[in-house]
């Protein structure tokens, strides 16, 4: 048998591995918009490693979502375009990995609480096809996050806010929060983009809070997306912020010399944010129970 690794030491050596790593994605971030896969790749097996160490006792129930958790971070870095495995084979693996195990050892806090990775890994890669996340890097960290931290994490007095139960606390997981709170972090600049529209005389509509006109030339290079396309020769609104060159080519070519544009929030910024509001603070949701 070999005895679990707990307590404030081990939640220490978390935080400041996911800080650290946190801290060089962000800049790479705010530098270029993107953050390669090599931090995700070292949280993710940083996350597995945790797991081992905090296992109780090993049995082969606890080491099938140790596994399963492997299974989804390689699926998550699996380099190019195409799948390792095809969605019937990861959703069976995760059912044997997870969900098997979490119903013939229901009474294991440990395999009962990897539940959540699975249904989490599943919740954000739903929301990033439907364009409710925006960046694969941002899904990406959200996951790790997820796999690293199962539970809430606690140290010595904080959070100041801690979880009332272990249920609520898996009904509104860590890294779910850390998601709704970083959601929330990003619209701090909502009130300067709505001021600076309004000195310019550009304000009006609900588009002046989140975004702002800009000469063509400039939004070429800058950090932003564009918020209106040409349909059939007219300059138009679009709901969805547009991608690619093209774009500001076929404004110019209709006339245009400023475009609407919102600019490419580096989310991980508040994604690092938030959890650490969470580490200090708590979950403010968790007062209502």
């Amino acid at each position: 048998m070999i005895e679990s690794v707990s307590g404030d030491a081990v939640t220490l050596a978390k935080l400041a591995i996911y800080v650290s790593v946190m801290a060089l994605a962000c800049l790479e971030d705010l530098r270029d918009r993107e953050a390669s896969d090599g931090y995700w790749a070292a949280l993710g097996a940083a996350a597995v490693v945790f797991m081992i160490l905090e296992t109780p006792a090993f049995s082969v129930w606890r080491i099938a979502p140790i596994a399963g958790t492997a299974v989804i971070l390689l699926y998550l870095l699996w380099p190019g375009e195409e799948d390792p495995v095809g969605p019937i084979t990861l959703v069976a693996a995760l059912v044997v990995l997870f969900v098997l195990p979490a119903y013939l050892a229901w009474d294991d806090p440990f395999v009962r609480g990897t539940l959540s990775v699975p249904v989490l890994f599943i919740l954000f890669v739903a929301m990033y096809y439907v364009g409710a996340i925006k960046g694969g890097a941002d899904v990406k960290c959200l996951i790790v996050t997820s796999m690293l931290f199962v539970t809430y994490p606690s140290v010595g007095p904080l959070p100041l806010i801690a979880a009332p139960s272990a249920a609520l606390a898996a009904v509104f997981p860590f890294a779910l929060a850390t998601l709704f709170f970083a959601a929330l972090f990003s619209l701090l600049p909502v009130p300067y983009v709505a001021l600076r529209n309004l000195r310019r005389g550009d304000s009006g509509a609900l588009r002046s809070f989140t975004g702002y006109y800009m000469p063509i030339a400039e939004a070429r290079e800058a950090h932003v997306w564009p918020l209106q396309n040409v349909v059939d020769g007219t300059v138009v609104w679009t709901r969805h912020p547009q991608e690619g060159e093209c774009v500001y080519d076929a404004l110019e070519a209709a006339g245009a010399e400023r475009v609407w544009v919102t600019p490419k929030i580096p989310f991980l910024v508040p994604i690092l944010a938030a959890a650490a509001f969470l580490v200090v603070v708590g979950n403010p949701f968790f007062l209502l129970a």
